[in-house]
């Protein structure tokens, strides 16, 4: 009797476990869930170009005197025609226009004082930068310091846009090789890790006084804006 039971007991546990087997077959034809679908995770950049349409103009002025109140009321006469010189290049906007630093000490060596003043100038059109130079020159005490050509707040939010647009798609195929062109790829999470912004200094050097004369040529050139991302992507064969 315990020779059948144990019999009919076996013969059930195979029953189950066949039929455990042909229903894993069904499910997963191919394998465990695992080895059909998964994540792959991508690092990648893109970078778009433009023409910056704002330039950056860079200014130092000096002046001295006898007592340091003189000293600066003679920076302030300068300061003052440098302002009104540069107002119809800003557009009446004196924001654009900041002390990046100031000091007074007196000369060595001398009795004079000397008040110095470095200033920063926002030019909204690029295109006038010869003329704001040109301008400036009959300025007592003003030297250029350098002048940098720069994207306006649109210009960077389009070029970021489009370097977004380009990192995705470079994402995209690296995901799409690794997986394999017969296997279906989506993004399941995206990570945007920052912009850089690469600049072009179209004049830069030393002090040198403001430009006399013919206006000088200026080049805006191009920037580069890079957009750099991490993907994570689905796949399934």
């Amino acid at each position: 009797m315990r020779t059948e039971t144990t019999i009919v007991v076996f013969a059930f546990l195979a029953l189950i476990f066949f039929g455990v087997a042909v229903l894993l077959d069904i499910a997963y034809p191919h394998g465990i869930l695992q080895q059909q679908s998964g994540t792959i995770d991508v690092s990648a950049t893109g970078i778009a170009y433009g023409y910056p349409s704002r330039a950056v103009l860079a200014l130092f002025i000096n002046s001295s005197g006898s007592t340091p109140e003189i000293a600066t009321s003679n920076l302030s006469f300068s300061i003052s025609m440098l302002n009104n010189t540069l107002l119809k290049f800003i557009d009446n906007n004196f924001s654009l226009i900041k002390t990046e630093s100031y000091s007074m000490f007196k000369q060595p060596n001398s009795s004079r004082y000397v008040a110095l003043e470095q200033l920063e100038a926002s030019i909204p059109n690029i295109n006038n930068i010869s003329d704001v130079l040109q301008s400036i020159a009959p300025v007592p005490n003003v030297y250029v310091s350098g002048v940098q050509s720069i994207l306006s707040d649109n210009q960077t939010n389009v070029l970021r846009e489009q370097a977004l647009s380009l990192a995705l798609a470079n994402a995209t195929s690296q995901a799409q090789t690794i997986a394999g062109n017969d296997t279906y790829i989506s993004i399941r999470n995206v990570t945007i890790n920052g912009y850089t912004i690469y600049p072009y200094t179209a004049f830069a050097g030393a002090l040198v006084p403001s430009f006399k004369g013919a206006s000088p040529i200026f080049f805006s050139g191009i920037t580069g804006v890079k957009e750099s991302v991490s993907v994570v992507f689905s796949f399934k064969k």
